[in-house]
């Protein structure tokens, strides 16, 4: 089973993968946009 910071599970290991990507790609967006949090800011 693997599941991901979100919750999201799966027992397909390539969704596993693909999850956890797209949960970087994600990540990478915000600290480009300054945040050091869920929706806050940089001060």
């Amino acid at each position: 089973m693997y599941e991901d910071a979100e919750g999201r599970r799966t027992t397909d290991p390539g969704a596993g993968a693909a999850h956890a990507d797209s949960e970087a790609d994600r990540n990478a967006e915000h600290l480009q946009r300054g945040e050091v949090g869920p929706g806050v800011p940089e001060e």
